[in-house]
């Protein structure tokens, strides 16, 4: 699973890479594909995957892989799992970011902020379409004019203010609350198989620092390694992806 807003074709290039002799699924954040907007937390996001999983039939035996945000999701999806009997061998988590207290309040946090998104968007697109009018030559202008007022005629004819703009909505609603979801998240401890992989977000030493703190939670077998790339969109391209899907098919081969 990728981070906020990531889809399957940010892991594409790696999945190719680790081979076809075992089933690879994408989870994609909910509400991406224009479903309910998660609510701000974890637990909500998990809760609604969990049920992705049940539907599969994948048997009950899986290893789950997060990168960045999705990294917090498949660890409490990985215990949770485990509740139900899912034998999760191992949870490999791609660079998570900091999450809890350790994650700076941003306006993604607050409730109404988020409410707000429709018209945030409308009001971004009034403030752009009033700076490009002042920035054209006069003999552009009235044609712009007339370009708008057709958008105008048309929003009305179809009833819909949003049109093709309504999936870059949900996309911003959905990155805000599982934004909003990081801040609210504090792991709790987990008795399965962790791989912690890090690149190149943090400076060595707080990247030890936070390695020490998933070590503390983690209660089983529990390694970390560390790849290239500043974050894990990057570590996800070549050429880090070669790296991370090196170590992932040593991991693998092990299970």
């Amino acid at each position: 699973m990728l981070g906020i807003g990531g889809n399957y074709a940010g892991s594409e290039a790696l999945a190719a890479m680790l081979g076809d002799d075992r089933p690879f699924f994408s989870l994609e954040m909910p509400g991406l594909a224009n479903q309910d907007v998660p609510k701000a937390s974890i637990e909500d996001i998990v809760a609604r995957l969990r049920a992705e999983i049940h539907a599969l039939s994948i048997g009950e035996r899986c290893i789950l892989l997060g990168a960045c945000a999705g990294a917090f999701v498949v660890y409490e999806l990985a215990r949770r799992l485990a509740a139900d009997g899912f034998a999760v061998e191992h949870v490999i988590m791609l660079d998570p970011p900091p999450s809890g207290p350790e994650r700076a309040r941003r306006l993604s946090s607050f409730d109404r902020w988020r409410q707000l998104a429709v018209p945030r968007f409308i009001a971004a697109r009034v403030w752009l379409t009033l700076r490009t009018f002042v920035a054209l030559d006069k003999s552009q202008r009235a044609a712009f004019l007339r370009q708008k007022m057709a958008v105008a005629r048309e929003i009305v004819a179809r009833r819909d203010l949003l049109r093709e703009s309504r999936i870059e909505v949900q996309v911003t609603r959905v990155r805000e609350a599982a934004s909003a979801a990081l801040t609210k998240f504090v792991p709790s401890a987990y008795g399965g198989r962790v791989t912690l992989i890090m690149g190149e977000r943090r400076p060595p030493a707080e990247a030890r620092t936070a390695a020490a703190r998933w070590a503390a939670l983690c209660t089983g077998s529990f390694d970390t390694a560390y790849v290239p790339g500043k974050n894990s969109g990057l570590m996800l391209k070549s050429p880090n992806v070669e790296v991370v899907a090196s170590r992932m098919r040593t991991l693998l081969a092990e299970h």
